[in-house]
């Protein structure tokens, strides 16, 4: 299991030295995805009063036999959406 942020290119270096630190501790078995996701949107700066999309990239990766292939990318920008209960 390997969870992690890429910060983007217009990061300065302390906000790429914290991103990069960001990771998830734990078993396959205690992920809870939605927690993962939460506390990257706040190390990315994602919040309900500034900004929806980032520039950095989250990266989850769960590798295993038993795990089925799978492959989620989102592509912002390539639909236009967005209210104040959807980003």
């Amino acid at each position: 299991l390997d969870i992690s942020i890429f910060p983007g290119p217009e990061r300065n270096e302390q906000e790429k030295t914290r991103l990069q630190k960001f990771a998830f501790k734990g078993a396959v078995a205690d992920l809870d995805l939605a927690s993962v996701v939460e506390d990257a949107k706040v190390a990315m700066g994602i919040g309900e009063t500034s900004k929806v999309f980032s520039i950095d990239i989250l990266r989850v990766e769960i590798s295993g036999p038993s795990q089925p292939y799978l492959i989620i990318v989102d592509l912002p920008g390539l639909f236009l959406a967005g209210n104040k209960d959807q980003s």
